[in-house]
């Protein structure tokens, strides 16, 4: 489906967008609500992808003074209201709950929707939501974490983003099989896609394994 123009407070103000990720903190939600096994992020690029991460890239720094005047000179009434679509884990509500506090120190009134998973995405597809905090298993080459949701014609374009420059930066990185070259397109494109914030990036997942000492063959 092409983008269309969503009327939620979130969809309508990039500034709202600014106020509700720097109203967070990336270190209490990875502390409190993932018992601090995750790694902090703010990009679709992991962290472990290290010949692919732009240098220099950092992750913007709880902001709760400049988040509250972006939220007061919104045109908003206040507090804003947002609809955040969770799953129904323990897990799921602590990450709520936690942002939800956080959130609404900055002026933000986020009212938490537990939804069954299947349903939840069905609803995500019809973009029947403000706001949905769900994660992404990830890929080892960046592409498949970035194209299909910051892309014009991605497949899980959901947010209904377009932005020609984005575009364009997307397509050259899958029209080169030259490594340096994809690495300065990517490194052009993630300021563009986290200056508008369809997607707010909190964390990464760690996966544990073990196995004892005594195991063979």
């Amino acid at each position: 489906k092409p983008p269309v123009q969503l009327n939620t407070p979130l969809a309508r103000s990039a500034a709202l967008r600014e106020a509700l990720e720097l109203s967070l903190d990336r270190r209490t939600i990875n502390r409190v609500g993932l018992g601090g096994v995750a790694i902090p992020g703010c990009s679709p690029i992991s962290p472990a992808l290290t010949d692919w991460r732009p240098r220099g890239l950092t992750c913007a720094a709880r902001n709760l003074a400049r988040a509250r005047r972006l939220v007061a000179q919104s045109g908003f009434p206040q507090p804003v209201r947002v609809e955040l679509m969770v799953g129904t884990s323990d897990e799921d509500a602590r990450i709520g709950q936690v942002i939800q506090s956080l959130a609404r120190e900055a002026g933000f009134d986020i009212v938490l929707r537990p939804t069954e998973f299947v349903t939840a995405l069905r609803r995500q597809d019809a973009g029947q939501y403000d706001a949905f905090r769900i994660g992404w298993s990830g890929r080892i080459d960046p592409d498949g974490n970035i194209y299909q949701f910051h892309h014009s014609r991605g497949s899980q374009n959901v947010s209904g983003v377009s932005d020609p420059r984005v575009d364009s930066l997307l397509d050259r990185a899958r029209q080169t099989t030259k490594v340096g070259k994809r690495k300065q397109f990517y490194a052009r494109a993630l300021p563009l896609i986290r200056q508008r914030r369809n997607i707010i990036y909190l964390w990464h997942p760690q996966n544990f394994t073990g196995q004892v000492k005594n195991v063979r063959n």
